[in-house]
């Protein structure tokens, strides 16, 4: 089982994985001083990184960002499986170690749900 997949396609399982749930709405003070505050939802975000990847690997990272939004199962730890997620991909990054061995170091990319 993959960590993450994208459009259908596993990833490798990368070397860091990350999940932030990312609370989305507004806390204020009201008149007396007192908080209030309303949370409209909350939302994922997974940072993934690979120390070494393949440049056919590395490929997919890069046509998984090319559009808007991309179905994703991300593994979720608070239930322990994959979830399925529609989210936008962005932030994807490497460097290439030489043209002729087709690794990228310190690949990486952000998923953040829709």
């Amino acid at each position: 089982m993959a960590l993450i997949t994208i459009d259908g396609e596993p990833l490798p399982d990368p070397d860091e994985y990350r999940l932030d749930a990312e609370t989305l709405g507004g806390i204020t003070r009201n008149a007396e001083g007192g908080l209030v505050g309303d949370i409209i939802g909350v939302k994922a975000k997974i940072t993934a990184a690979w120390n070494a990847m393949a440049e056919a690997d590395y490929r997919r990272l890069i046509a998984a960002a090319e559009g808007i939004f991309a179905r994703a199962e991300l593994y979720d730890p608070s239930s322990g499986g994959l979830v399925p997620l529609d989210v936008s991909v962005s932030g994807v990054s490497g460097r290439m170690v030489t043209r002729a061995s087709g690794v990228w170091w310190k690949a990486g990319l952000t998923l953040e749900e829709r």
